[in-house]
């Protein structure tokens, strides 16, 4: 075999990889973009989904923790894990409470009177919904170990794009800019190698900062 017969099977190989690894992780990686750009946006969604618990009349001083810790009690018998108190005198501190019976509950008390608001699961909030998926597709353990997997095979993806994307003498310009005169195949083509030329150095300092929350990645760090 002569070294271009040699190249254009090694071509072919590489596109097979990058065809299958699209494959597999595309649709993972589509629903934690989609939880993700969720979460990214959590303070807003849950101020207008939740404002009735988590805004209260704006004080000048806070009540001792004890007294918002006895309010949430009184309020949802259980036992007391966490308790956050905002910086904002516009908000309600959040108390997490784990019941007798039932699930984990967050708790949101005024700081300034120590009335308590209301309460939900995290999990059942649209927020809590998309954090979830994002880190474990609710499938516990097994869910992180996918979510990993198909994060170090969009590296995978990447590299093997960027082997195919790589000019070999049609200029650069052809490379970062989609062909508009191109029709069909060959438009969409164009315009998805140019697309993850620009998008792929992002796409890459996502997933090395988000492994280290993952369940094997993140023991090793």
């Amino acid at each position: 075999m002569n070294a271009s017969a040699h190249r254009r099977g090694f071509y072919r190989s590489v596109w097979r990889w990058h065809f299958y690894a699209g494959l597999l992780v595309m649709p993972l990686l589509l629903v934690l973009a989609l939880t993700g750009a969720v979460y990214l946006f959590h303070d807003e969604i849950e101020d207008t989904a939740h404002a009735s618990l988590r805004f209260a009349p704006q004080r000048s001083a806070d009540l001792p923790l004890s007294r918002l810790i006895a309010a949430a009690r009184a309020a949802y018998p259980g036992e007391v894990t966490r308790i956050d108190v905002p910086a904002d005198p516009r908000r309600t501190a959040q108390v997490f409470v784990t019941p007798t019976r039932g699930e984990p509950l967050r708790v949101f008390v005024d700081p300034g009177s120590a009335r308590v608001h209301g309460a939900f699961v995290y999990t059942h909030t649209l927020v809590g919904f998309a954090d979830t998926v994002h880190g474990s597709l609710m499938l516990g353990r097994v869910g992180d170990a996918l979510v990993e997997l198909a994060a170090c095979w969009a590296l995978l993806l990447i590299a093997t794009g960027a082997y195919l994307w790589w000019p070999r003498g049609r200029g650069w310009r052809a490379a970062l800019w989609p062909d508009w005169r191109a029709r069909g195949r060959g438009f969409w083509r164009s315009l998805h190698a140019s697309v993850g030329a620009w998008t792929a150095a992002l796409i890459v300092f996502l997933i090395l900062t988000g492994l280290p929350w993952a369940g094997v990645w993140g023991d090793l760090l």
